[in-house]
């Protein structure tokens, strides 16, 4: 499981998925293992198998909330966004405190055409301060284009919770190139995240644009 874990925060997802099914073969009660390998095969875009590990985790913990949040991108991704709605619903019914979920439950909302009730869930993920890594990097992206700076505010504090949040030096480096036009400041923000993922084609890949751009052509 601890290996799993390693491998999930490495990307390599196969490994970490393949590691989890060791461990939840050694220990089939052990839910935890059902839930971080969903978690590897969502990440890996293998979203009929991470539901099923989401089902297995809400058979045996009806009111998990991660599960149920997780489970709601998976089936969303499969085409079942009413599902997916009432799997957030469910979420915040419970106490879920990532207000990310709003973010996610109003784009779902939107995409049924319930063009009135995306719009309240939109507002009340704007009003909520966050208190999670995801959340804040949710919240800065719903503020974009309107408000970059303020969207960059909330990277940087996601940023705060995780140094190595790959969503948020991301999003950071698209806030200050393409909206902020600072170009150094996108480049610096790439290469925290090459730091830590030298081997990410699309950090690298997106420096290599800014470099070229700034007309650093054996950069890039």
């Amino acid at each position: 499981f601890c290996l799993g874990n390693c491998y999930l925060s490495m990307r390599q997802y196969a490994r970490a998925a393949d590691s989890f099914t060791t461990a939840v073969a050694l220990k089939p009660e052990f839910t935890l293992g059902y839930e971080h390998r969903g978690l590897a095969r969502l990440c890996a875009q293998d979203y009929a198998a991470a539901r099923r590990d989401f089902d297995a985790v809400l058979q045996r913990e009806p009111d998990c909330l991660s599960a149920l949040v997780n489970r709601a991108i998976a089936c969303q991704s499969l085409g079942e966004t009413e599902k997916a709605v009432q799997d957030l619903t469910r979420a915040i019914d419970l106490g879920c405190t990532e207000t990310r979920v709003y973010f996610l439950r109003s784009r779902f909302r939107a995409q049924l055409g319930d063009a009135a009730r995306a719009a309240e869930d939109l507002q009340e993920g704007l009003c909520r301060t966050p208190g999670d890594e995801l959340s804040w990097v949710a919240r800065g992206v719903a503020r974009l284009p309107d408000q970059p700076h303020e969207a960059l505010a909330d990277f940087r504090q996601a940023l705060a919770l995780n140094p190595r949040s790959q969503p948020a030096l991301q999003n950071m480096a698209h806030v200050l190139s393409e909206q902020l036009g600072d170009l150094d400041g996108a480049v610096s923000a790439l290469d925290q995240w090459i730091g830590f993922e030298p081997g990410s084609a699309s950090a690298l890949a997106s420096r290599g644009v800014l470099l070229a751009r700034q007309g650093q052509r054996d950069a890039a």
